[in-house]
This record gives C-alpha cells, structure tokens and sequence, in this order.
C-alpha cells in the first residue's frame, strides 16, 4: 500500500491506502479528484505551488496528482512535551502527530505540570493506547525548563524533539527536521516554520483556515522542499536536538521560571559550544500560542523575569568579572 494525503472538497486531506493504486515505493501522492479541485486548493496558498499533473487520460479514477520522494527517519526520535492544564489542546495535538507520524520509530514523553484540569486523566488514557507514550506526573508546575529536564532524562532516541501542546504537526513533520540533522552534521538543533513565534525569522506572515492546516503544510513543503536556513536563534515550542550535541551541552538552565528566554540561552550555549543551527524550511508547525498562561499580562510578566535572568547570566556577569581584574587598567601595557 501506498499513503496518499486527498484533498476532497472543503475537507482536510485524509490519509489513504489502495494495494491498487500505483505500484511505486518511496513516493508520497497527493491526490485530486478532478482539475477544478486542484485549482481550488492551489488558491489557498500565496505562492505558485509546482503542481505536475499525470494519468488524466490513462486513469479515470486519480486524474490529477503531485508527488515527491518520501523521506525516511532511520533513527529513533524522543518527543518531549511539557503540559499544563488545556487538555483540549493537547488532545489536538496528539491527534495531529499520532495521525502524521505514521513511518517514524518516535516515543513520546509527557510531562504534566500538576494540571489541575482532566489532562491526567486523557494522558493515562492515551498511554493506554500507545505504548510509545510515557507519562512523568509533577505534583506542581515546575516550568517549562524543569520539565523538559526530566524529559531529557527518561528520552532513549539520537533525535530529541521539544514539542508544546499548543502545537498541530503536519505530513511528514518529523522526517522533515530529522533529515536536515542527518544532512549536515554539524548543525546541533533544528526547529520549523510556524505563524506564531517571537523570532520574526521563524515566523512567516502567512494566513490559512486552521480547518485546512495540512493542505496549507503540504503545499508549504513542496515549496521549500531541501531548504535549510541558518539561524541566530531557535524557538523552543518545536525544537529537534541532536543527542551528540545535547550530551556535550547538558540540561535546560532551570534558574528560568515558568517559561522564556530558556531556550535562547540553550541555543547560545550550543553556537558557544561550536554547534550550528537550522531551520528546517519544509516543515510547517502550526503554533496557537502562550495557552498555559492565564491571560497575556502573565506571560509578559513571566517574560520580563526570564529576560533579568538571561541579561544577569550573560551580561551582568561577564562586567562583573572585568571589574574584578585589577591589572586592567586604561592606558596601560
């Protein structure tokens, strides 16, 4: 059987296998019932989309498709994903990578914060289900840094994927990030496109239905497809680590409170450590964005904390220690 993302009407496309399909390996099909269809999904998308057309004569059935070659992630990835009550957004995004990490070996490490809502309840029913999802249990929220610690800890892959519960993944998602890693060794941590960051360079100034998330993804990666930008900095809500590097830089810095600024100091400590970062073009994260806190106001006072620490850690004290060398004096050799 062959997996095929359709694209049907005013539906999302849904995944297909057919023994009678097409009798190819290593292709990815997206498939369209008739030209006016294609038409209509093409219109949903601001860029010219390189659509390739085949069979309409032969095959009355799949007239239209596009196609490109399926990437393969050999290796097995940890996802690590810290919650704090939203259980209805966490259920979406499980739904989203259950459904779109269909070909990679991948395990998934829920970290509850002390939820206070029904989330401890859905993750146990979850993992139930899938033996590929662990559960660790806080009795209280311990942060965003604290929290992906402990999911460092328990994680076994050579791929480690920080993932929020605020998130909707798309086809092909984590092969997408894996596979930059694999092409270019020397990039220790890579991270997606998305519509809601706070690095305008990860952020792209798109608009789509959420309703139609995957046919907007899907078409954003045969845009892009290849493409690795190098970056300053990484968001932390999608976030791919490579183990080798993670292993030479160690832990998250909990001195960070609830959430902020902790991934900025990460990455400033893999570039310090000689490691590069990427962003992953092809792959489009949809992110809605600072669900856990209560209300803006909080985020941006938790923001505000987390950015005196980060100030304190690499600015404050770096003065402090030139003012601390007596020998430094102007003027003097």
């Amino acid at each position: 059987p062959i997996p095929a993302f359709v694209y049907l009407g005013e539906e999302d496309p849904r995944h297909l296998r057919s023994r009678n399909m097409l009798r190819m390996r290593n292709l990815n099909l997206f498939l369209f019932p008739d030209q006016s269809r294609l038409r209509r999904f093409g219109k949903l998308f601001p860029c010219p989309l390189p659509f390739r057309t085949a069979g309409a004569d032969r095959d009355k059935n799949w007239p239209s498709l596009i196609c490109r070659p399926a990437r393969v992630a050999p290796v097995l990835s940890s996802l690590i994903t810290p919650v704090y009550n939203r259980v209805d957004y966490t259920l979406r995004c499980a739904q989203s990578v259950l459904a779109h990490t269909p070909a990679s070996p991948f395990e998934w490490i829920f970290i509850d914060n002390g939820s206070s809502d029904a989330t401890a309840k859905r993750l146990a029913d979850l993992a139930r289900k899938d033996r590929r999802i662990r559960i660790i249990s806080n009795r209280q929220n311990l942060g965003f840094a604290c929290a992906v610690n402990q999911g460092l800890r328990k994680a076994r892959g050579q791929t480690l994927v920080l993932l929020n519960n605020d998130t909707l993944v798309s086809p092909g998602w984590l092969e997408g990030l894996s596979s930059c890693l694999e092409h270019d060794p020397g990039l220790g941590a890579v991270g997606p496109c998305t519509n809601e960051a706070a690095d305008c360079h990860q952020h792209s100034d798109v608009s789509y239905n959420v309703r139609h998330f995957n046919a907007f993804a899907v078409a954003w990666s045969l845009q892009h497809a290849g493409r690795i930008r190098p970056m300053h900095r990484l968001i932390g809500f999608c976030m791919a680590l490579r183990r080798q590097a993670y292993e030479q830089v160690g832990l998250f810095d909990e001195r960070f409170r609830i959430g902020g600024y902790e991934d900025y100091d990460y990455c400033l400590r893999l570039r310090q450590a000689g490691w590069r970062l990427g962003l992953a073009e092809e792959v489009f994260i949809h992110h809605f964005g600072h669900v856990s806190y209560q209300n803006t106001s909080s985020w941006q006072q938790t923001s505000a904390a987390n950015r005196e620490v980060f100030l304190d850690k690499w600015t404050r004290k770096s003065l402090e220690f030139l003012d601390n060398v007596s020998d430094l004096k102007i003027g003097r050799v």
